[in-house]
């Protein structure tokens, strides 16, 4: 699998004891909706015969802040993205637009293309930094290569992300997902055999080592090479080959 760096903020908030009192005046007004020049403006009002803080009732203004901070006390974290490597959770539904390789087709997207049938939750992707590769096998039309083609890892190559596939061997889930980084603009996915013997991912026609699979879309922003990523995990990614070992 690849290994991802993840990143812990932690924030520190030290209140000084001389000015505790004011402080938690202040800490208190701002969770009801009242910024410090609200207290300002309460005090200057009690100085001049006014009525007190606490004896006034909310304005319409104050209201709504109070209202608005309210929900936001209870708003839901940020969900993570998903992790690279192999997926065993959809299905294809709509192949018309894949790619063809050798013994092997090829789409590649979002999850929520419309192209996939998930078995479960929706996997949570950034658009502009991850794709999901899904391999449509022909293996009726393979001459060689009898157990048909799965997924095995993917390897970075300058600007471009190769998807690399191997023979599926009987007794073994047959991995035809993942995953993968999303290239910068320059670059794209590829799909290749992991051995050059496997005719699995080559050229459709000509006999090229790989077969191009495009880079859709929005433009790349992240760093790269992708393991500057930090969708989800904490762990170190590995080598320039990602080979998945859940398989």
């Amino acid at each position: 699998m690849v290994r991802l760096f993840a990143g812990l903020f932690g924030v520190t908030l030290a209140v000084g004891c001389g000015g505790s009192m004011t402080a938690d005046a202040h800490m208190n007004a701002e969770l009801n909706g009242q910024g410090r020049s609200d207290l300002e403006a309460e005090g200057s009002a009690e100085g001049e015969g006014g009525p007190a803080p606490a004896s006034r009732p909310l304005t319409k203004e104050e209201a709504e802040r109070a209202h608005k901070a309210s929900f936001a006390e209870t708003a839901k974290p940020e969900e993570p993205y998903a992790l690279f490597g192999a997926r065993h959770d959809f299905e294809v539904t709509d192949a018309s637009s894949a790619v063809a390789c050798a013994c092997v087709s090829a789409l590649l997207g979002p999850p929520s293309s419309g192209k996939l049938k998930w078995q479960g939750e929706q996997p949570h992707t950034k658009p502009e930094a991850q794709l999901v590769v899904a391999l449509v096998p022909n293996d009726a039309g393979c001459t060689s290569g009898s157990g048909g083609a799965s997924y095995w890892g993917y390897r970075v190559e300058g600007n471009d992300v190769v998807v690399l596939l191997e023979e599926w061997k009987a007794g073994r889930p047959r991995t035809l997902g993942a995953i993968v980084p999303k290239p910068p603009p320059s670059g794209q996915v590829y799909l290749a055999p992991v051995a050059a013997k496997l005719p699995f991912g080559k050229a459709a026609a000509g006999g090229g080592a790989r077969c191009g699979v495009g880079n859709p879309g929005p433009k790349r922003i992240d760093g790269w090479p992708p393991d500057a990523l930090v969708p989800s995990g904490d762990t170190a990614p590995d080598a320039a080959v990602s080979e998945d070992t859940d398989k």
